[in-house]
């Protein structure tokens, strides 16, 4: 049984004057929402083997944050990630050695929200109805794959064991909207 982490990087600011997308940094909150995010998933024993991460600024800078609370594990950076669809996010996890039972795919909206949707097996679970839904900035689930070798993956085969948006794990004590 594999398990497979599926990230999309924390809230970015805008691209700077002469500057590009893929150099965005990370916003105050997008870096706290990684930290918060990290120590969740130390929490909940989310500890990747392996983790795959678009070589953008902000999807490193999420995952430096994350990996604050966890240990370190061995890392690809990879340019292909950056904006990638379905596909070539699919065909990097397939990529994996099949001695990496935990991986963590860190990348960018629209792919990683469609990655997420086309992987979990409708069951009619709430976790399924979730990923109809926005795949919002530090958004991470958690898939549990019936799959001895990542080449094996399959879309629409995967439990969707949890899925954590940041109101979930770092949302204030109180709205603010209404003080």
């Amino acid at each position: 049984m594999k398990k497979l982490l599926i990230l999309r990087h924390a809230q970015a600011l805008g691209t700077a004057i002469g500057g590009s997308d893929k150099s965005r940094e990370l916003s105050p909150k997008g870096q706290e929402d990684a930290l918060a995010l990290g120590t969740l998933m130390a929490k909940q024993g989310f500890q990747p083997d392996i983790v795959l991460c678009s070589a953008a600024t902000r999807t490193r800078q999420t995952l430096d944050n994350i990996m604050k609370s966890l240990a370190k594990c061995k890392t690809e950076i990879l340019d292909k990630l950056y904006n990638a669809d379905f596909d070539v996010l699919l065909d990097s996890i397939r990529g994996t050695d099949a001695d990496k039972n935990r991986v963590l795919i860190v990348a960018h909206n629209p792919g990683i929200h469609t990655l997420a949707a086309r992987l979990a097996k409708d069951d009619a679970s709430a976790h399924v109805d979730r990923l109809s839904m926005a795949y919002m900035p530090a958004t991470l689930s958690v898939l549990e794959c019936n799959i001895e070798d990542w080449a094996d993956l399959k879309p629409y085969a995967n439990i969707v064991r949890a899925i954590h948006e940041t109101t979930d794990y770092n949302a204030p004590e109180r709205p603010t909207r209404w003080m």
